[in-house]
């Protein structure tokens, strides 16, 4: 059996050391403790956004000592100890396993009905499955000291770290002066040394090529830049020399530093193109809001200027058109989160639209978890319930939903983008044009309309009386329709089975010559409408009431239904009466017929000629109409159309909100004015602008420069990014449950500085890339981890995991695949539902695009298999740090996806057509390289050696098979998926 050769670089240590902590995490896992319940901040907030609301609604009532009443069942709801401690009926919760759990039995109403006044909502349901499966995280046990009750005292807490304004520290002295390249180094240096620690040696050139190339661009570098940069010699190795700063330069100027640095804020915005939740529609045009953050970090827009557009870009002035258009498409990051569109309680989708808006911007832009402090106040940070609903206020008075596009599901506001004169004359035009087709399009429909009725006439008898609904006399409501092709004329009418009794359609003839008439009704008869409906007939000899069967097709022509004959007096008006009366299923109504049965009637065969005259008539307007409507629709699909973005808009009433008591709607409490944190103190409290819903004066107030938040948030980020942690490791929460800064120092002047600077991202990123800091290498040090396990105090380089995209992404350059060029709407060619769509391949069709997997469709709910198995970020929610995991299902993709194969397969043809026939010893030069293009370094001797002898134990017709299978061994290879 032939093995794949291996590879001889290790990180024994690391590994091994790694895996001992593992088992030994798994164990006391395992063996079980009370001290095993500490819950993550992301878990803390999450469970605070989603499930505790629904437990506040739905079971505090029965289940809570703060209801003032006795428990039902025994079981408390209100604690992690109560549902631990279970009730009458035993454990309520199995933390993991959301089947064995008695809380899902009963909301699902398989045991117990609860709660008893009606069924939880399917998402709701799903919320309480998500919970339980995630381990039921719960923090209202926590041992940290929450906030007390009562009234806040906000001097006391902005003593907090996070809420004092940072100021610029000179950096401090150290005693091995010689090796910082910048002031982050003095202070990282500094802590190491009071900490007993030393610095890594330097990474190699090649590998500090590699890590800045992906960290910049998510690419790796090409052999020619490698080459180039190597042959600087010892300039390469100086770290914030020439030869590195044009590296640095070069790497921040080309549009993939954009696609690459501009995914890290999607994950921030929980950008997709679609909406998930209830109703999966798509989102055709949020693709505008994704090249919007592109273009922002290729153009280095200043930092602020980015918050103000994506909170109020519809209300800010601008230059020009471009600028508008912008503006307008940057606010679609208040709009593309998950939403309930099929909420019947349209004000309770108003409020958690409000809700995800304030909690996104709120851990996007702020580090805080504002979404915490909707039921009651904060339980950790000094944000009471009244600053939740200051800002509830702005965004429930900005609109990003309008109505229904169809039964309850409402819909999102899309704007037109402003465009050049010319195309907006083009666009006129084509409207115009459009308007005009339509128009004939109806004038032809309208003449199909009378050649159908004159068919049907021709078709009974000459000389017949017809009359359609349109000329009857109506009592009662009778909406028109036109679904049911079995119709005499363009509409029908129906009851819609309201008010029977009370609602009547009575058909009156014009009757010129004395006789007999056969009397016919005409009905869509379908399943759903009345078996008894009652029809009264009035003629000369009285009236007669006849039931007809409305649930099945007319019997004759299938869209006639007889009534009898009758005895009509010249110059008389009978009538045919159908009324609601004693009825419960749909009552229809379409027209009645007189058909004479004493009068001349003309020859058959004459008949029969002018039957088929109207009928050939007919047929050729039909095929005439249905060439109109497909060029109408060709026309509209193909047309000038303008540019629309999901954009916010101003609400029409401009108002402040109530405080919901427990957040229910159903509990409002004193209106609170519109305003801001009022721990932060930056400008003033509240909304100036009382006309206005406060959304500019909010992101006015986040990019504020004495915001003491905003600029550590942001820098916080970009140092996580280019040195795999944070400062603040936890990047979404800098409140109390967050971590602690690591060099508080550090991250306070770099804001300083990053705000005095334009609060410029790239400028800031080419400073830490030019630092000893981020040029050390990854190597391990024994004492060092016994100090500093974590790697805190950064006495090394964090070896760092490739992004899903990365990974995906140098698959496709490697192998010469890889479109660099921008991408457009993902999702254009599916349906209004994606997720059906994307169920029938709608969302794979996109997935093998040779464009950057930035413009990968992101359908919410069916992600790309490849995106989820390398930890892709969760589009549902803000995710400023993605999870790392290491799995086998990781390595298994890598060695046995048909992609990855393909990819490998390209690339080894590439590599043995470089290599000319008579050359000595080509398997050597193909390993190197294929190991400078893919590992971005030269191979060991003994790598050389060990696939040296695996090709040779393979016969030659192999051999581009096995020289595959060594390029995927690499890919597959952990050192292909770290940095260094």
């Amino acid at each position: 059996m032939n093995h794949s050769p291996q590879l001889s670089r290790s990180h024994g240590p690391d590994r091994w050391r790694h895996f001992a902590l593992a088992s030994l995490s798994v164990f006391v896992l395992l063996t079980g403790s009370n001290h095993c319940t500490m819950v993550s901040a992301d878990d803390h907030a999450w469970f605070e956004t989603n499930v505790r609301p629904l437990l506040v609604r739905h079971c505090y009532e029965c289940h809570s000592t703060e209801s003032g009443s006795e428990l039902k069942g025994g079981l408390a709801l209100h604690s992690r100890a109560g549902w631990m401690a279970g009730g009458d009926s035993g454990a309520a919760i199995v933390p993991g396993k959301p089947e064995e759990s008695l809380l899902i039995q009963s909301i699902r109403y398989e045991s117990y009905e609860m709660p008893p006044k009606g069924r939880l909502p399917d998402n709701e349901v799903a919320i309480f499955e998500e919970w339980i499966r995630r381990g039921a995280p719960d923090p209202r046990d926590e041992e940290y000291k929450p906030q007390s009750k009562g009234e806040i005292d906000f001097k006391v807490a902005r003593e907090f770290w996070a809420f004092q304004s940072p100021t610029t520290h000179h950096p401090p002295d150290v005693q091995n002066s010689a090796w910082p390249r910048d002031a982050i180094d003095f202070f990282i240096l500094s802590e190491l040394e009071q900490n007993g620690l030393q610095p890594a040696n330097d990474a190699d050139p090649a590998a500090w090529l590699r890590r800045t190339t992906f960290d910049l661009t998510g690419l790796p570098p090409t052999v020619d830049e490698l080459d180039a940069f190597l042959a600087h010699g010892e300039e390469a190795k100086k770290v914030n020399g020439p030869a590195r700063q044009q590296v640095v330069d070069r790497l921040l100027a080309s549009r993939q530093f954009g696609v690459h640095w501009g995914r890290h804020w999607l994950d921030v915005a929980r950008y997709a193109d679609s909406n998930g939740g209830d109703f999966n529609a798509t989102f055709y045009n949020a693709w505008r809001y994704r090249n919007y953050v592109v273009d922002a970090f290729n153009s280095d827009k200043p930092f602020d200027q980015f918050v103000r557009e994506q909170l109020a870009g519809d209300l800010l002035p601008a230059n020009n058109d471009q600028q508008r258009a912008e503006q307008l498409i940057a606010s679609s990051f208040l709009m593309i989160g998950v939403k309930m569109l099929s909420e019947r309680d349209k004000n309770k989708l108003t409020m958690d639209v409000v809700d995800e808006q304030i909690d996104t911007t709120g851990k996007a832009f702020l580090g805080m978890t504002l979404g915490c402090a909707r039921c009651h106040d904060h339980k950790f940070d000094p944000v009471p319930t009244k600053d939740y609903y200051s800002l509830a206020g702005i965004f429930r008075s900005t609109v990003t939903l309008e109505g229904e596009s169809q039964q309850y599901v409402s819909t999102w506001v899309e704007t037109p983008l402003p465009v050049s004169p010319e195309e907006a004359q083009r666009i006129a035009d084509h409207e115009h044009h459009i308007k005009e087709a339509k128009t004939r399009l109806a004038n032809a429909k309208k003449q199909q309309q009378e050649l159908e009725k004159k068919v049907a006439l021709a078709g009974s008898a000459k000389g017949s009386i017809l009359i359609d609904n349109d000329a009857a006399k109506l009592t009662g409501k009778w909406p028109s329709s036109s679904l049911a092709p079995a119709r005499v004329g363009a509409t029908y009418l129906r009851d819609d089975r309201e008010n029977k009794g009370q609602k009547f359609v009575v058909w009156t003839p014009d009757i010129r010559n004395a006789g007999k008439y056969e009397v016919r009704v005409s009905y869509p008869g379908k399943g759903g409408c009345d078996e008894r409906v009652p029809f009264t007939v009035r003629f000369s000899g009285g009236e007669r009431r006849v039931l007809v069967d409305q649930s099945k097709p007319a019997p004759i022509d299938g869209l006639f239904c007889s009534l009898g004959t009758f005895e009509f007096a010249a110059g008389t008006t009978g009538s045919v009466t159908l009324s609601t009366e004693g009825t419960t299923g749909f009552v229809l109504a379409d027209a009645v017929q007189f058909i004479p049965q004493n009068l001349p009637v003309a020859s058959d065969e004459s008949m029969m000629q002018q039957l088929a005259s109207l009928q050939q008539e007919l047929e050729e307007l039909k095929a005439s109409i249905s060439m109109q409507e497909s060029a109408l629709k060709t026309a509209e699909k193909e047309g000038p159309k303008p540019p629309m973005a999901m954009a916010a808009r101003e609400a029409s009433t401009i108002e402040d909100c109530e405080i919901l008591v427990r957040g229910e709607l159903a509990h409002p409490g004193p209106k609170v004015p519109r305003g801001f944190m009022q721990v932060v103190a930056a400008g003033p409290g509240v909304v100036q602008q009382s006309e206005e819903s406060g959304r500019a004066e909010l992101a006015d107030w986040i990019a504020r420069a004495d915001n003491p938040l905003t600029a550590r948030v942001i820098v916080n980020r970009v140092w996580q990014h280019m040195l795999g942690e944070g400062i603040v490791r936890s990047v979404d929460n800098f409140g109390h449950l967050g971590d602690p800064p690591s060099h508080q120092k550090l991250l306070d002047t770099l804001a300083t500085e990053f705000v005095q600077n334009g609060w410029s991202v790239k400028q800031l990123i080419r400073r830490i890339a030019l630092t000893r800091t981020y040029a050390m290498a990854t190597t391990y040090d024994e004492p060092s981890f016994q100090t500093d396990p974590d790697n805190r105090l950064l006495w090394r380089a964090n070896r760092k995991k490739l992004s899903a995209e990365s990974l995906r992404d140098s698959l496709l350059m490697l192998s010469g695949q890889l479109d660099l060029t921008p991408g457009e709407s993902p999702v254009a060619d599916l349906g209004a539902l994606a997720i059906d769509n994307s169920k029938q391949g709608g969302s794979g069709r996109k997935t093998d695009a040779v464009k950057r997997s930035l413009y990968l469709p992101i359908v919410r709910n069916e992600l790309p298999d490849f995106l989820v198995t390398f930890d892709f970020a969760d589009p549902d929610m803000v995710t400023g740090r993605r999870p790392e995991t290491n799995v086998p299902a990781q390595a298994m993709y890598l060695l046995n996806n048909s992609v990855v194969r393909e990819h490998s397969q390209k690339i080894a043809a590439q590599l043995m057509s470089s290599v000319p026939k008579d050359t000595t010893a080509p398997d050597q030069i193909i390993c190197r390289e294929a190991f400078k293009r893919i590992l971005n370094r030269q191979p060991t001797e003994t790598e050389i050696n060990n696939i040296s002898t695996y090709i040779d134990g393979h016969p030659d017709s192999e051999r581009n098979n096995v020289w595959a299978e060594v390029v995927q061994t690499l890919f597959s290879s952990t050192e292909f998926r770290m940095l260094e």
